[in-house]
């Protein structure tokens, strides 16, 4: 994987290297610049157990078991963040993994500032700006060493990126085009744990074709997580994370191709409601609605929020001075092309 110095690459060739071609990058030096208020969240080397009691002890945040080898069938169970840190500090916690804290949400935005490369986010942008938003896809993680999470890809087939306020992980990816390969012999599960000593080769008979990539993340680096790349990490010390999920331009048709995949999925699995007489406009409307609560968004989301984007998008052009359109005319009209095609696809 590439490594790239934060404080020296552009915002130009992080789009053309990294966002365009769909590739992951592990950027250094990015907490000194954007992440001034989280210095505190860290003494030394290790987590500051007292300021962030003293801070945020009394706030709630969701936890899973950890004991569990399979993305998101963990059992989950919500404790003060006092709680919480008071496990670990006491040796108890064993691998439970405080995940998915809308630290933004309840607290707002005066800890860190997202990195210049990553703010162009359609996703939150439009949980900002809707009427009655009650969550984002800003996220706290905090674990002990050994806490981890199984392989997945991210919700919606999203980018997504992680930046280490404190401590160490050890990423494994896999590139898209190996997820038949990660999958059970019936295509349908990936392996939870690629790191595993008893893989059942009859289960996963593929999985020894696929090639991973092994990143180790150390304190002030950040990871860019591309569409649909399958990645396993682990904690290898206590550790605090900040994580967004997001999308733009670049990668918006790779999410529209998901929800169409998600739809068509949903629309099978309530075809017995066509025979009991749910037809027309009332099933795709059910359809609507199962795959709201399944996924978080439908096609009438996703379409309000294109529609919603590109709106902005033509407000924030301006005329160039001459018949040479500027970067920004540029970057703003390829981005409406992006919205376009998605939305007559």
């Amino acid at each position: 994987m590439d490594v790239e110095d934060a404080a020296t690459l552009s915002y130009e060739a992080f789009c053309a290297r990294y966002m365009a071609r769909n590739r992951p990058v592990l950027l250094r030096n990015v907490t000194d610049k954007w992440f001034p208020g989280a210095a505190q969240w860290k003494d030394g080397q290790r987590i500051n157990f007292q300021h962030l009691k003293a801070k945020y002890g009394a706030a709630e945040a969701p936890v899973a078991s950890g004991d569990v080898a399979e993305y998101g069938a963990e059992e989950r169970c919500t404790l003060r963040l006092d709680e919480y840190l008071e496990l670990i500090e006491n040796g108890t916690v064993g691998k439970r993994y405080l995940k998915d804290w809308h630290f933004v949400h309840a607290f707002g935005h005066d800890v860190y500032e997202t990195p210049p490369f990553f703010k162009d986010d359609w996703l939150n942008w439009w949980w900002d700006h809707k009427e009655k938003s009650e969550s984002d896809y800003r996220f706290v993680y905090l674990g002990p060493a050994g806490s981890w999470t199984p392989l997945h890809h991210d919700v919606f087939r999203s980018y997504s990126w992680s930046v280490n306020v404190c401590g160490r992980k050890e990423w494994i990816f896999y590139h898209p085009d190996d997820e038949p390969k990660l999958k059970d012999r019936f295509g349908r599960f990936v392996l939870p744990d690629v790191t595993a000593e008893d893989v059942d080769r009859e289960k996963y008979p593929h999985f020894h074709e696929a090639k991973p990539i092994y990143v180790i993340q150390e304190t002030g680096d950040a990871i860019f997580v591309p569409s649909g790349w399958y990645h396993q990490v682990r904690n290898l010390e206590d550790t605090i994370s900040i994580n967004h999920n997001w999308f733009n331009g670049y990668n918006v048709r790779e999410l529209w191709e998901f929800f169409k995949r998600e739809y068509a999925a949903v629309e099978h699995e309530l075809e017995d409601l066509k025979e009991m007489g749910l037809v027309g406009r009332e099933f795709v409307d059910q359809c609507q609605l199962v795959m709201l609560a399944n996924t978080g968004i439908n096609y009438v989301e996703f379409r309000e929020l294109l529609y919603a984007k590109a709106s902005y998008l033509l407000a924030q052009r301006e005329l160039p001075e001459s018949d040479r359109p500027t970067a920004q005319e540029r970057d703003l009209l390829a981005h409406l092309g992006y919205v376009s095609s998605s939305l007559l696809a």
